[in-house]
């Protein structure tokens, strides 16, 4: 099985799985890279991804997400990433403009949230 996953930062659409499908297609049946037959499955993280790491706050710079930190009791902060800060620590911004800067390995889970929108779609133009 070969399985990829299209990553974007303004999203993936079904269109962009497709040109990946029929781009790696190409690639795998021109080049034998793979003899026999192989299953192809492509997809996108999802809405709601979780960030695998510190960096993904800087690519998803400006999106809304939850961050749910290691600490008793547990504490989830919602905000728009601010992108990472010197010694792996990230940013996000809160509602009310007040900035939270957290060390990476105080974060449990991180996930993009699946209800914002980039400001563009919510007035009806593509980004």
């Amino acid at each position: 099985m070969v399985k990829l996953v299209v990553h974007g930062t303004k999203g993936v659409t079904l269109g962009d799985c497709e040109r990946v499908t029929r781009n790696a297609e190409d690639l795998v049946e021109g080049g034998k890279l793979i003899p026999g037959s192989y299953v192809l499955e492509v997809s996108s993280p999802g809405l709601d991804r979780v960030l695998k790491s510190e960096r993904e706050f800087d690519l998803f710079r400006g999106r809304k997400m939850k961050v749910r930190l290691q600490e008793m009791p547990e504490r989830e902060i919602v905000g728009i990433s601010e992108g990472t800060r010197e010694g792996h620590r990230v940013a996000l911004r809160a509602d009310n403009g007040d900035v939270s800067v957290l060390s990476w390995s105080s974060v449990a889970k991180a996930s993009l949230d699946p209800n914002w929108r980039l400001p563009s779609l919510r007035e009806g133009k593509e980004s």
